[in-house]
């Protein structure tokens, strides 16, 4: 495993090439941005491919046959190859191989790119269908900010549009999509944040309108994070840590109950012979 720091005059970014992870944002000013891998959650900001959640039974199924999947997908715990570098660039790249399709039977590339600009972060994943049959998948960032004295700091999470009355909701344990939903706890465009916020669970901001929130901290520079080809997003902060899980989901867990083909799940991408699909997301201080 390697780690990358990128800089321009403004912040800097580091990435470790295992999972693609970053681990560190810090502006000029010191403030840093991501979440230290403490006791309470053990990541900083994992890429969730080629599943979100988890599955039920921990298995997908693809023609009838039955494959382990690790939960959150098995990207993150895999080393990524270095296709190019540069002061304010990162490329890296993970293609399938023995491991991968013992879980996941697709030929696939997965490219990610990292770019710094002024104040801002920009990152695209561009999954690739390398295979000859179609290539079903979901892929998510799961990125923990700090958020210093949460247990007494009222933080607000502003959605860029309003939202629908309800939001989805996860089994806390299972991690799988249940079937009833909850009303919604956002007031206008607003969420107020609080460590009461998550006493049931992570918040799933299901067919957004969004396509952007800006966290704002009493402590440290806002931040406003956008995801343009996301359809949902998903909020959660681990018990008694200072940090804030800002999730931009192309896809969700299974549904409870759900034991059909992969290819039927609902909500993720299905990609034919050759195909490409991008999803890019940006986080901004300001």
């Amino acid at each position: 495993m390697s780690v990358f720091t990128l800089r321009n005059p403004d912040i800097s970014l580091q990435v470790r090439t295992l999972g693609a992870e970053i681990i560190s944002l810090r502006s000029t000013e010191g403030h840093e941005q991501i979440w230290q891998a403490g006791p309470e959650w053990p990541r900083h900001t994992p890429l969730m491919f080629p599943v979100i959640g988890r599955t039920v039974d921990d298995i997908i199924r693809h023609k009838g046959r039955e494959y382990p999947m690790t939960q959150h997908g098995f990207a993150r715990d895999h080393e990524f190859e270095v296709v190019d570098s540069s002061d304010s660039t990162l490329t890296l790249r993970l293609q399938d191989n023995s491991q991968t399709r013992q879980m996941y039977p697709f030929s696939f590339q997965l490219t990610t790119s990292y770019r710094l600009e002024g104040r801002t972060i920009y990152v695209r994943h561009d999954v690739a269908n390398t295979g000859e049959t179609d290539m079903p998948g979901s892929l998510g960032w799961h990125p923990a900010f700090m958020w210093p004295g949460h247990q007494g700091d009222t933080a607000v999470l502003e959605f860029e549009r309003e939202e629908g009355p309800t939001i989805g909701r996860l089994d806390p344990t299972k991690v799988l999509l249940l079937k009833e939903s909850a009303t919604t706890p956002l007031s206008g465009k607003t969420l107020t944040l609080s460590a009461d916020t998550f006493s049931s669970g992570a918040l799933c901001f299901l067919n957004l309108n969004s396509r952007s929130v800006a966290f704002r901290r009493a402590s440290g520079p806002n931040l406003t994070v956008s995801f343009p080809e996301f359809q949902h997003l998903t909020v959660w902060k681990a018990a008694n840590a200072d940090m804030l899980c800002l999730e931009p989901w192309y896809g969700t867990p299974s549904p409870e109950g759900f034991r059909g083909e992969l290819a039927d799940k609902p909500y993720q991408f299905l990609l034919s012979p050759s195909a490409q699909r991008s999803f890019s997301y940006s986080v901004a201080l300001n």
